[in-house]
């Protein structure tokens, strides 16, 4: 048999993913994992060698032992079939969960059987394979195959100890299983292949699945090297090295196959396997099964708990380990026409960078310096300009890379050695540049550490063949001219970069031809004079980015937001605006994102404090951070999960079905849970609102409780949305809720609307509530002001309505 490459052509996979593991002390029921489904929630659940199994809602981990309800703590396979029942293998049979309760199946056959493997086929049978146990659930009994296997082979196919470790069926409607033999059953009878067929029996039990072609894979448990693939009546041996014993053989929502042996776990890459071994992230050698995610997470069975490998929406390159001795941030980011994405740094303490530009090929970052041999000296600036030269500007100068090479360039004749900050230019394609006069000091001499002396600025503006001077600082400081931007009307802005150790109080500033120059501070509005960043967006808005908050300029007012608006930290680092019009934020706290109704945080222990941001052509975003790391982040279009957990009413009512019913005095509590396995319910938004009486969405809020009170009588519909960190919104999710008038208040009104107006039944046939009643109609049609007192419960609130009602006013 041979193997034909590329035969198995899949998408390569991520690497540079990131890892998490769960464990006991998450709250996971044990760690030794047999296997991961997801039920009709969205919920995934673990089956544990020794204790149970464990639901996990992204959130918190339930789980569930025999006491429960289980067959056994035992348990080696869960699968939600399509009547969404969720089927659990255990050493002590079989039972299905319904989302309250767990049923067993009690027929002969399958009761009290240790069965390893579950299956649904195209017809809505529910096949189970274990010792001594061959059958299928049609949906009202079990009909167990085993006497019409033994009509054909004498010994049973899972004799003593043997096990079951696949059921898979293939386009023709045939069902494999692995058994100590590979047998096939094709809706009539049983073949078995054996050593003639290259299938030998030696008491080892042999894996099957099947791909997303329809191709059946075999494998051999407890085997470390064989592999075959079977399609059109043919077997094709496939080459691997698993390098531990097979466990498992599944196949991904890609299509890829996984390998899941006691050395790690294999996947397909291309036309071979690549290896996840221990080193990468798995948290144990022994991988017992994979699960693929709707968020494109892959989650690992392992005998030391839960692995999580995300390879889409994170990835990490740390700059920084090339060079541990250079601590840096990363300045700017940049993406030139050939894609490929440039990474300058800076010190965080203007001390001098040898290495402070790198370029990204699609794989790695390498380092770039300048053909003369010395690099640049913190990048403060890069820059494309209309023609497609990429500049870059430095404490060691100007330089222009023509796509071949670096070279160093000035800015006029004459002009001297100059420090270059920030590079732009205007429509017509006139530059500006920020720059101050070149001067260094030695700091720690004995650690050969360069550093940058006070110095005056400047900022110039190229006029056909001159420049002109449009701002110039000449006392001496240790800020310098960050971002400038060039508006749609000619004018220009910018401002100066503030270490937290400037004592400079110019913020902002706006040049233009005719006006000149203005500066602008927290005595105009803005909310700090400390400014990191500025953006102009495509509807004209200036958005400052300070270590206050952050400010929205539209020419004539300031308008400011901070963590009261919903953001995380109120320091903003820079601001990026996206292909749709979206604001992007770093911040000490994380990336923000905002769509100009809600400022959503992607909340991740990777992503730290950024200081520059960019989108690619591709659509994938680009962190930088203030420790020298990169991340790539890919956003998800999975929609997140809302559930209605319970309503506080006349009672609690967890089921939603039910007619949920509330008095009009009384408050009424919704409760609601998004579930995202990328978005932490706690770090979701949610927006809800109560049809029939509020009249549009509320605002966005992370509590997962909504409160109403003194709702009129009617019926309501209450709805829900979660909205996940890349403000995807989940479908709508409501229940109904009808309110009632409170029947004492009800029996009030039928006295109100009496003949007296009072009424002689007033709840009470006592003398002193008799005087009482006299006392509300004399003082109703007067000017007096009334107060009620007493304890709680004693009818204030009704002697108020009744006074109320009796009043000409």
């Amino acid at each position: 048999m041979s193997y034909t490459k590329g035969f198995f052509m899949i998408k390569p996979l991520d690497r540079t993913g990131t890892w998490r593991t769960y464990s006991i002390a998450d709250g996971l029921a044990g760690m030794r994992v047999e296997h991961i489904a997801e039920d009709s929630e969205g919920c995934l659940w673990f089956a544990t060698w020794d204790n149970g199994v464990s639901r996990f809602d992204g959130d918190e981990f339930q789980n569930f032992t025999k006491q429960d309800g289980l067959c056994s703590d035992r348990t080696f396979f869960v699968q939600k079939d399509s009547r969404d029942r969720l089927w659990i293998c255990t050493a002590n049979g079989v039972c299905w969960y319904d989302g309250a309760d767990f049923h067993h199946l009690k027929d002969d056959g399958i009761d009290g059987q240790t069965v390893q493997c579950i299956y649904e086929d195209s017809e809505g049978r529910i096949w189970f394979g274990g010792t001594r146990t061959l059958g299928y659930y049609d949906g009202t009994a079990f009909h167990d195959m085993i006497p019409l296997y033994l009509q054909h082979y004498k010994q049973l196919p899972s004799p003593e100890w043997a096990k079951c470790w696949g059921i898979t069926q293939d386009p023709q409607g045939h069902l494999w299983f692995g058994f100590n033999y590979l047998i096939r059953f094709d809706g009539e009878s049983f073949h078995r292949y054996d050593e003639k067929d290259g299938f030998p029996q030696d008491g080892t039990a042999y894996v099957v699945d099947k791909d997303h072609t329809g191709k059946v894979w075999i494998g051999r448990f407890e085997n470390r090297d064989e592999l075959w693939c079977y399609a059109d009546g043919t077997f094709q041996s496939v080459p691997v090295d698993l390098g531990g014993w097979l466990r498992k053989i599944q196949c991904d929502q890609e299509g890829r196959m996984w390998l899941s042996t006691t050395a790690g776990v294999l996947y397909q890459d291309g036309d071979g396997f690549s290896k996840f071994p221990l080193a990468d992230g798995l948290s144990h050698p022994a991988v017992k099964a994979v699960f693929h995610d709707r968020d494109h997470q892959f989650w690992f069975a392992t005998w030391d708990g839960v692995g999580l490998y995300d390879a889409h929406s994170i990835s990490v390159f740390d700059l920084g380990k090339a060079f541990p001795d250079e601590p840096s941030e990363v300045s700017q980011i940049v993406q030139d026409r050939q894609g490929d994405i440039w990474v300058g740094c800076i010190s965080p303490l203007l001390l001098g960078l040898a290495n402070s530009l790198f370029r990204f090929d699609g794989e790695h970052f390498a380092y770039v310096g300048t053909e003369d041999g010395f690099d640049i000296n913190n990048c403060f600036a890069i820059y494309e300009d209309h023609e497609g030269y990429l500049w870059f500007g430095g404490f060691n100068g100007l330089f222009r890379y023509d796509g071949q090479k670096l070279k160093k360039m000035k800015i006029a004749a004459g002009s001297g050695e100059r420090s270059i900050s920030a590079i732009t230019q205007d429509a017509q394609g006139q530059f500006l540049f920020a720059h101050w006069g070149k001067g260094i000091y030695k700091a720690r001499a004995r650690l050969k550490k360069i550093g940058f002396l006070a110095s005056p600025l400047k900022l110039i503006y190229q006029r056909d063949e001159a420049f002109q001077t449009i701002f110039v600082e000449k006392k001496k400081t240790l800020d310098r001219i960050g971002t400038v931007i060039v508006g749609r009307d000619g004018e220009i802005y910018f401002h100066l970069a503030c270490p937290n150790f400037s004592v400079s109080e110019i913020a902002l500033a706006r040049w233009h031809p005719e006006d000149g120059l203005k500066f602008y501070g927290i005595e105009d509005g803005l909310i700090d004079h400390k400014v990191n960043d500025l953006l102009l967006d495509r509807a004209g808005n200036l958005w400052i980015a300070t270590l206050s908050g952050l400010c929205r300029f539209d020419g004539h007012t300031f308008h400011t937001f901070t963590t009261e608006e919903g953001l995380p930290n109120n320091c903003i680092r820079c601001l990026f605006e996206d292909s749709q019009g979206h604001l992007w934020l770093g911040t000490d706290g994380g990336v923000v994102h905002y769509d100009g109704q809600h400022f959503q945080t992607i909340n991740s222990p990777h992503i730290r404090p950024v200081s520059q941001i960019l989108e690619d052509r591709d659509g994938n975003f680009w962190f930088g951070t203030i420790l020298g790391s990169i991340i790539r982040y890919r956003q998800r279009q999975t929609l997140p999960i809302v559930r209605l957990l319970k309503v506080i009413a006349d009672k609690v009512y967890e089921n939603l079905e039910e007619a949920i019913v509330s008095a009009t005095d009384q408050r009424v509590i919704f409760e609601y849970k998004g579930l995202s396995f990328s978005t932490h319910p706690r770090d979701m938004l949610y927006v809800y609102r109560l049809k029939g009486y509020d009249s549009d969405w509320q605002p966005a809020t992370r509590k997962m409780r909504a409160h109403y009170r003194d709702l009129p009588p009617g019926d309501y519909t209450f709805q829900v949305r979660a909205i996940d960190r890349d403000l995807n919104y989940s479908e709508i999710v409501q229940t109904r809720l009808s309110v009632e008038m409170d029947p004492r208040i009800s029996a009030l009104t039928s006295i109100i609307n009496s003949t007296d107006g009072v009424g002689k039944e007033f709840i009470g046939q006592s003398a002193a509530l008799h005087a009482f009643q006299i006392q509300l109609r004399q003082v109703a049609s007067t000017n007096l002001a009334v107060l009620f007192k007493g304890e709680t419960g004693v009818g204030k609130g009704l002697a108020a309505r009744v006074l109320h009602a009796l009043s000409a006013k």
